[in-house]
């Protein structure tokens, strides 16, 4: 039964994702890190030995530790993801603030040479 609700919860979620796509408010490399976050956890809560089995071979007694530890290392991952995206904004913003300065030096130069 967990595993159905599960399943709903992750197809709203992927849902959901298309949607923001779609209406242009998410762009598609982030969409699809969001998608294949879904379908990983589609995989681990539809195959429960799975999760064991992998658990185990990290050396983790009890599978609720490691699915802890594996949802904090996601966490961190999109982090650092979105942190060099930011970083890559703020470059390029930094970088048009400075050629439409110019541009206006350049314009009141014409504008007062006429």
């Amino acid at each position: 039964m967990i595993q159905i609700i599960v399943a709903i919860i992750v197809l709203a979620a992927i849902a959901l994702v298309l949607f923001l796509v779609f209406s242009r408010r998410l762009l598609v490399k982030y969409a699809a890190l969001w998608i294949g976050v879904a379908v990983v956890m589609l995989i681990l809560f539809s195959v429960p030995s799975l999760v064991d089995g992998i658990a185990k071979s990290f050396g983790f007694q009890v599978t609720s530790n490691f699915l802890f530890f594996a949802a904090i290392a996601l966490l961190l991952a999109i982090a650092l993801y979105l942190s060099v995206a930011v970083t890559d904004a703020a470059r390029r913003e930094q970088r048009l603030a400075e050629e439409l300065a110019l541009l206006a030096e350049r314009v009141d130069q014409l504008e007062q040479g006429k």
